[in-house]
């Protein structure tokens, strides 16, 4: 599992005109997490979503990093690696991290998987049973970027030893 990156994106909602506030990736056993600023025609916010991941528009407004900081940033990192990266919402966190570099003008130099490709279908079943597990025990909040990524990570790691 060394060598497999996993992604999470939170956003500002789950609507076509969402984008990314927040991006995580695991790799090499460490996380690397990353706030980003709305950029000028990011406008959707979604009070519900706000509600789940906790971060208020200001708060990324004020603390966040510019897109093109951040895309630059994750290209660099994953520039030495194979360009895989898996997700546990592959469809949706790829939206979002095209909807980053878009912002940014930058091509990202890796591609987002989901996580089923690692899994046959009853390693799935369990990989999600066991994510759910983790989820629930954890005292972090959840719809946190790194807080997810860490644990998508302990999942699938979980579900490969049971093999």
């Amino acid at each position: 599992m060394s060598n497999l990156i996993f992604i999470d994106v939170e956003a500002s909602g789950l609507d076509i005109d969402s984008y990314p506030i927040e991006i995580a990736l695991r790799l090499n056993g460490a996380t690397h997490s990353w706030l980003i600023r709305p950029e000028a025609g990011w406008r959707h916010w979604c009070k519900n979503a706000e509600a789940l991941h906790g971060l208020p528009r200001q708060q990324l407004v004020e603390t966040g990093l510019d897109a093109r900081v951040v895309a630059a940033e994750i290209n660099a990192l994953l520039a030495s690696t194979d360009g895989l990266v898996y997700s546990d919402a592959a469809p949706w966190d790829a939206h979002w991290v095209s909807v980053l570099f878009d912002g940014a003008q930058l091509p990202a130099c890796f591609a987002i998987l989901p996580i089923q490709d690692l899994l046959d279908s009853g390693q799935e079943s369990r990989f999600f049973t066991c994510l759910e597990r983790l989820f629930e025990a954890d005292s972090r909040r959840r719809h946190r970027a790194g807080t997810d990524v860490e644990l998508i990570a302990r999942a699938y790691s979980m579900v490969g030893r049971a093999m």
